[in-house]
């Protein structure tokens, strides 16, 4: 078993260029490598019991989430104060 989500969307699934977090046995790891290419570029080891690869991406989409919601505040508290949202980009 490998445990691998990926992140990338639509366009990184057409392209062949979604990265992707996998998790599993080295052995089986480097038999189903040739199949790993052909959807991504960019494979990110992250370890050998099923259910890492999940967790990893879950940390990921909880930091892209508070970026996210810091950067929206953000650009709300400039927007109140009259900052143009040109000055603060």
């Amino acid at each position: 078993i490998i445990d691998s989500p990926v992140s990338g969307g639509f366009s990184g699934a057409q392209n062949g260029t979604l990265t992707m977090m996998a998790a599993g046995e080295k052995n089986v790891l480097e038999h189903c490598r040739s199949v790993m290419n052909a959807v991504s570029k960019n494979i990110h080891y992250v370890g050998v019991k099923s259910g890492e690869g999940q967790t990893v991406k879950a940390c990921l989409q909880s930091l892209i989430g508070s970026i996210f919601s810091a950067t929206f505040e953000a650009a709300a508290l400039a927007a109140k104060a009259g900052v143009k949202g040109e000055t603060l980009l």
